[in-house]
């Protein structure tokens, strides 16, 4: 995967960037592994969001994880294996959250099921 946050700065240069800032907010991030997850989750943290940052593909969000940190250190950054397909595995993230006395502010419901080939008639 490459360096989602290498390029720092989505935001930079928006008047947003003056007059917003989440610093003591926290957004969930569905499919933040996915194309548009990191580009979602680093915007935030460009607004000094905190960020739980979920996939069904750990290894993913764990390095988006480590780049987030390491370019926005004001942001409390938290990945979680999640997949929204599967009632229990969403339940199991809700339960880490209220024992992290976690509240969600924003959500970013950006995941989605990829169609494999065979499913797209082509």
């Amino acid at each position: 995967m490459r360096n989602t946050c290498q390029n720092k700065g989505i935001l930079r240069g928006f008047i947003v960037l003056k007059h917003f800032n989440m610093e003591s907010q926290t957004a969930l991030i569905t499919g933040a592994g996915g194309l548009l997850g990191p580009i979602h989750a680093q915007a935030l943290a460009e607004l000094n969001c905190n960020l739980i940052i979920t996939d069904i593909e750990l290894e993913k969000i764990e390095l988006l994880q480590q780049n987030l940190t390491r370019d926005f250190p004001k942001c409390n950054v938290q990945s979680l294996k999640m997949d929204v397909t599967s009632h229990s595995s969403i339940e199991n993230v809700y339960h880490i959250l209220q024992k992290g006395n976690i509240s969600i502010d924003v959500l970013v419901n950006n995941a989605a099921v990829n169609p494999v080939e065979s499913e797209l008639n082509l």
